[in-house]
C-alpha cells in the first residue's frame, strides 16, 4: 500500500559535508503529486530521491561518499555520490554536475560517466542498474 519516498536528509551530519552549507528540503503530497523542492545551494546539486512502492524494509540509510578526481577531492557542485541501504537493498547513485576530463572514482569505481546507478551486491560487488554517458 502507498509509496514510500526517501532522499538523504538535510539533518543528517553528512549533509552539510555534502552541500557546503544547510540546504532547505521538502518532500511533501499536493493535490495527489509527490512534491519534491531543494532550495539552490549554488553552483549545481545532485539530491537523489528514491520511491518504492510498498513497505520499506527497516529504516533508510543514505550516505555522503568522497568523488575524486586526480587524487583531489571533488566538491559536491562538481559531482556527488551516495549510498542507500533499505533493508536488504544497498545502492550506489553518482552523478557528474561538470563533464569529467578524467575518470572519477566513488566507492571504488572509475568512471568518466554522467550517471552511475547501481546496486551493492553483498560481497561488495556493483551491478549497474542505469548508466549514463554525458
Amino acid at each position: 500500500g502507498g509509496v514510500f519516498v526517501t532522499a538523504p536528509d538535510t539533518r543528517f551530519p553528512e549533509a552539510p559535508a555534502v552541500l557546503g552549507r544547510p540546504c532547505p528540503l521538502e518532500v511533501a503530497t499536493h493535490d495527489g503529486r509527490i512534491v519534491y523542492a531543494v532550495e539552490d545551494a549554488g553552483g549545481g546539486l545532485f539530491w537523489p530521491i528514491v520511491l518504492s512502492w510498498g513497505q520499506p524494509v527497516g529504516s533508510p540509510l543514505w550516505r555522503a561518499l568522497t568523488v575524486a578526481e586526480n587524487r583531489r577531492r571533488v566538491p559536491p557542485s562538481v559531482a556527488a555520490a551516495f549510498r542507500l541501504r533499505m533493508g536488504r537493498l544497498h545502492l550506489l547513485m553518482y552523478r557528474s554536475l561538470r563533464k569529467p576530463t578524467v575518470a572519477r572514482t566513488f566507492l571504488g569505481c572509475h568512471s568518466e560517466r554522467e550517471t552511475y546507478v547501481a546496486r551493492i551486491r553483498p560481497r561488495g560487488a556493483l551491478e549497474p542498474i542505469l548508466l549514463v554517458d554525458g
